[in-house]
């Protein structure tokens, strides 16, 4: 796997967990990543990216997230 494709798996769960816990807020999102990064640390050092560039990567992307699901998510669904 390449660092995209690793930063993408772990966006994807961190954001799935936050569409089943209806929370979208950034702290609660940075708060999964540590997880994930674990859970994918094979990935990880088969991307050979190390774990600080993976977290940043991540965290630049979940930054977009809230203001996204604030316009996006039926307010019913929150």
């Amino acid at each position: 796997p390449n660092a995209s494709l690793v930063c993408g798996s772990i966006v994807h769960e961190v954001i799935e967990k936050s569409l089943v816990k209806k929370q979208y807020d950034l702290d609660f999102l940075i708060g999964l990543v540590p997880e994930q990064i674990r859970k994918a640390l094979v990935d990880i050092y088969c991307a050979e990216v190390e774990e600080g560039v993976i977290f940043g990567q991540i965290q630049a992307i979940l930054e977009r997230f809230p203001s996204w699901a604030a316009s996006h998510i039926n307010p019913s669904a929150k």
